[in-house]
């Protein structure tokens, strides 16, 4: 059974996306959570361009703290290639983790994003989130 507000394949419903987005936009910094990111680029990558979770914030804006804005002062400009994904998005995806972090609806408290950045390789990329992390 999903949990209230997702429809039966894991999806936001239509109401809760507009909750979301409209969260979103309240907010005193209007969605920029870090000098560089800002929560739309963290949406599902489906047609509707689905919201993060509200309880997924805190998460998300720890990750861009302590990730996503030091990674881009080292390697430069940075694309967030997927963010959050609900559960039938991320069903649809050929070689996703069933139980991805993307899925920010399960996992409130630790997501993922995968990330391109202007400089550097994937290696050095990795090496240096495994610096961060350390």
């Amino acid at each position: 059974m999903a949990a209230p507000g997702l429809n039966p394949d894991g999806s936001p419903s239509t109401a809760l996306d507009d909750f979301r987005k409209r969260k979103i936009r309240e907010r005193e910094d209007g969605g920029q959570i870090t000098p560089h990111f800002h929560m739309k680029e963290f949406r599902t990558k489906d047609a509707r361009g689905s919201a993060v979770p509200v309880m997924s914030w805190p998460a998300l804006i720890r990750l861009c703290e302590d990730y996503l804005e030091p990674m881009r002062a080292k390697f430069g400009k940075c694309t967030v290639i997927s963010g959050y994904r609900h559960r039938a998005y991320n069903n649809s995806l050929p070689g996703a983790a069933t139980n991805s972090q993307h899925i920010y609806d399960e996992t409130p408290d630790s997501v993922a994003a995968d990330t391109r950045y202007d400089q550097g390789s994937p290696a050095q990329w990795v090496a240096h989130a495994k610096e961060l992390r350390a």
